[in-house]
């Protein structure tokens, strides 16, 4: 009565721990612009279109088909009953439902593992373990990477779900084929390609620890885990090759488009990815300490056999992950799959260390400390991390309101242009703009394109002068300019910032051909700029910039923004240092340098030196927006009335949307 009692009660605790997680979620509440790929691709399954991003274009540039499948199955529910289903909500729904299912495991996990290792049935013994298996949900759930990936729309928090339910019963399988492990380390394989390697990992170790301990031929064909364990791969196989035939079939290639858009292997892609496992072993580990915890169980065989598993499993996946040089995404993504593993094993062996000859009371008050004591330890490295986890949350639902802002503008467009033209649009962070937009999208880091997957055209000497470090590095800009999209967008703004951006923006023909228009958004009270397809080229000389040009100009940008955003007007020494250094290198660009230039002396109150620069960029580049906003600004402020309706009518035909209606009556 007193077990069933404590039972229940661990049970309303868990269930407050889940609770509890999803309004801490909510508090953080965004969603990856990464995840409105995979959305794009829904939404043109649904709608009869294909697996593809762009129409008519087969690309698998998405990693997680099980996840498409799953979403496409509530959206085709919503068509089939006829009602409007909220896809961006659907996507964070079955992500947050991963993730409580994770913390749900972890607790069963938990509990298994003590009751079959330490043999307990009955008694105060087993009272001690509902409340022991209550610590790796508590602790998971002020995880950062728990919470961060698992409000973000993706897949994460389900792969780490199937992940752990695939150990879970490898590690307590009976003497039957187990269906369960099977079915969960198919849908992983499906859900992300490292399914396919987690579930090598575990069969490996059987093998291991099975085969290998057989010395008999005869006796190795008809060992029963060996038995067992070749009727699990071929139930394992047969599915996925059979995925893996329709992705060839249907894409062209055995692997997504991503894995050959981002694969690079050299000496710079190791070293990141050792600094990015040593800094998440940090992170989430508690400087790895819980990593090293289960090193114990090695001196006592009742855990001994588990803990190979665990050390097998956990260093050759952190070694994958050093092999393909940890991730772009931020807050430790990858360590997710992982993390309820080394949490549940570290738990396990803090009770095995108090698991003494003493009294049932005593044993309670050690236990209780140590859960105390360790608990609020993790709950203290979350209080740590969470200021990173709010800015990096911060940036990207910055991020995803602008693309959607791009989006609404194109639709706008499309709707005002009585020819029905389809615009195309290049761009990196292609997620929130392609979903809302709907428009062809040419993805310049070429996770979706692939051309530029298995074409990579690098600029000699961008990697050495980017003030940035950007893992996407195979683009082809020449390939994109060729494919003449109507608009460029740099999300950072009039700047580039990753390494294709840049390739585009000291592209000869990209000065040539495009401009930057501006449009005023409502919503984030700033005008967004937006490089577009001029009418008639740029008459200039066919020369092509140096790329040292680049590192100064986008240090000039972003010095320019500093001193707009914490006041700090001193800074525009060091502007005009940098502008001078970008116009040595590239005296062809000396209109977009004279704009920033004409900014800074702006926004100090030096309105005659800006005047004077922005009259200069026009002269060079009378499409120079930026340069043509700011003097309107200027006449106007100078009460020059004819001079400044000039700047706004050219502002009104090239850049129709810089303004609010009313501006001008202001």
């Amino acid at each position: 009565m007193i077990s069933k009692t404590l039972k229940i009660f661990s049970l309303i605790i868990l269930a407050a721990i889940s609770v509890f997680t999803l309004i801490r979620m909510n508090n953080i509440n965004f969603i990856q612009d990464d995840a409105y790929i995979t959305l794009r691709y829904v939404d043109n399954f649904i709608n009869g279109n294909g697996l593809v991003f762009n129409n008519g274009e087969k690309v698998e540039g998405y990693t997680n088909f099980l996840w498409v499948i799953l979403l496409s199955f509530a959206g085709l529910t919503g068509k089939l009953f006829s009602f409007k289903v909220d896809m961006p909500f659907i996507t964070q729904l079955f992500s947050q439902l991963s993730a409580i299912a994770i913390l749900l495991l972890s607790y069963f996990f938990t509990k298994k593992f003590y009751t079959t290792k330490f043999l307990l049935e009955q008694g105060p013994e087993k009272s001690i373990s509902y409340f022991i298996s209550l610590i790796p949900p508590l602790i998971i759930s002020y995880s950062s990477p728990f919470l961060y990936w698992g409000i973000s729309g993706m897949e994460s928090a389900l792969f780490t779900f199937l992940t752990c339910l695939s150990v879970y019963r490898y590690l307590f399988k009976g003497n039957q084929p187990d269906i369960v492990f099977v079915v969960s380390s198919v849908f992983n394989s499906l859900l992300r390609p490292e399914g396919v390697l987690i579930f090598f990992l575990i069969v490996s170790h059987s093998f291991l620890t099975n085969y290998l301990t057989v010395f008999k031929v005869k006796d190795e064909l008809h060992n029963p885990d060996s038995i067992i364990l070749r009727k699990e791969i071929i139930f394992y196989l047969v599915p996925v090759l059979l995925y893996i035939a329709f992705r060839f079939i249907y894409y062209g290639y055995f692997l997504p488009n991503t894995f050959y858009a981002k694969t690079g292997f050299n000496l710079e892609h190791l070293n990141r990815g050792v600094e990015y496992v040593l800094s998440g072993i940090k992170s989430n580990f508690l400087s790895g300490l819980l990593f090293i915890i289960p090193i114990i169980n090695f001196w006592n065989k009742t855990l001994r056999k588990e803990t190979y598993f665990f050390y097998y499993f956990v260093i050759i996946y952190l070694m994958f992950i050093i092999l393909i040089g940890g991730d772009v995404l931020p807050i430790d993504r990858f360590f997710l799959p992982i993390l309820p593993l080394v949490i549940i094993y570290s738990t396990i062996t803090i009770y095995h260390l108090t698991f003494l000859k003493i009294s049932s009371t005593k044993k309670y008050l050690v236990i209780a400390s140590v859960a105390i004591i360790y608990t609020c330890a993790v709950i203290l490295s979350y209080f740590n991390n969470y200021p990173e986890m709010k800015l990096k949350r911060s940036y990207e639902v910055g991020l995803v309101t602008k693309m959607k802002v791009y989006a609404d503008w194109i639709n706008r467009i499309g709707s005002e242009d009585k020819s029905g033209e389809i615009k195309t649009v290049a761009l990196s962070t292609i997620g929130a703009f392609s979903y809302y937009s709907g428009v062809k999208v040419i993805d310049i880091v070429g996770l979706t394109d692939k051309y530029i997957a298995h074409n990579p055209v690098e600029v000699p000497g961008i990697d050495e002068e980017l003030p940035v470090l950007w893992k996407a590095r195979r683009y082809n800009a020449d390939y994109v300019l060729q494919r003449d999209p109507d608009y460029i967008i740099f999300p950072a703004g009039a700047k580039p910032t990753a390494f294709a951006e840049c390739a585009i923006f000291v592209q000869y023909l990209f000065y040539k051909n495009y401009y930057c228009q501006l449009i005023y958004s409502e919503e984030l009270k700033q005008l967004l700029p937006i490089y577009t397809k001029r009418n008639q080229p740029l008459i200039i000389e066919n020369s092509q910039c140096d790329v040292k040009f680049l590192k100064p100009f986008i240090e000039a940008n972003n010095l320019f923004l500093n001193m707009n955003y914490n006041k700090k007007p001193d800074l525009i020494k060091k502007i005009l240092d940098k502008c001078d250094e970008a116009e040595l290198n590239c005296p062809l660009r000396q209109s977009d340098i004279e704009a920033v230039r004409g900014s800074s002396f702006y926004h100090t109150g030096d309105l005659n030196n800006a005047k004077s620069s922005f009259e200069n960029s026009i002269k060079l580049d009378s499409l120079n927006m930026i340069s043509r906003f700011y003097l309107m600004k200027i006449y106007n402020e100078e009460g020059n009335e004819s001079a400044m309706i000039t700047q706004y009518q050219i502002l009104k035909r090239f850049s129709p949307y810089a303004l609010p209606a009313h501006y001008i009556g202001n």
